[in-house]
């Protein structure tokens, strides 16, 4: 769930040498807001800015229109804060699937004892994932258990892999098959304690 909404924050405020009309006192006060959109109460993106004058005094308030003011806060850096923190968990995210998938790829070539491969299979238009887990790698010839249970997520064959025992999760029967059979797999993911 995402909480989402807008905020307005106060960007500063120049006692300016104008007069109120009200009370006839100089010394109104000009503030600047600036309007962000928030991300889990975090300042996201700045919308827009606006403006206002108030008299300290008789606590009018005005439009700066009206004194033929202008808006002269800059948006703060901490404004773009939603923005940058998004921005760099996005880049982080990428970062950790391209090491991910160097290392499937890695471990692909050169397969040991041990690993937990997720296969990506197609069954009746949805995909499915079974895994098998490597017994002995000697030379070409790679010994491996098979799953007996197929998971409709990656996660979630991961997460069963990691527990699986011979004879529960996993067939009591050794399965053989070469190197280049190996590679020629639909590997999704491949795990190496």
């Amino acid at each position: 769930m995402i909480i989402w909404g807008w905020t307005e924050k106060l960007l500063g405020s120049i006692i300016t040498n104008l007069t109120c009309t009200n009370c006839g006192k100089s010394g109104l006060v000009s503030y600047t807001f600036q309007r962000f959109f928030t991300i889990f109460f975090i300042p996201t993106i700045p919308l827009g800015k606006r403006g206002t004058l108030g008299c300290p005094s008789c606590g009018t308030a005005f439009l700066p229109e009206n004194f033929n003011q202008t808006v002269t806060h800059k948006t703060p850096w901490w404004g773009f804060s939603g923005l940058i923190l998004f921005g760099s968990l996005i880049a982080l995210g990428i970062g950790v699937g391209i090491v991910e998938s160097q290392n499937t790829s890695s471990y692909i070539q050169d397969p040991q004892a041990n690993d937990i491969v997720v296969l990506k299979v197609k069954d009746d238009s949805k995909d499915m994932y079974p895994y098998i887990k490597l017994k002995s790698v000697d030379g070409d010839k790679i010994t491996y258990y098979q799953s007996k249970y197929s998971y409709s997520r990656e996660r979630d064959t991961l997460k069963e892999a990691r527990n699986a025992k011979v004879g529960t999760e996993l067939d009591e029967e050794v399965h053989e098959m070469s190197k280049d059979e190996f590679k020629k797999l639909n590997i999704s993911v491949i795990e190496r304690p």
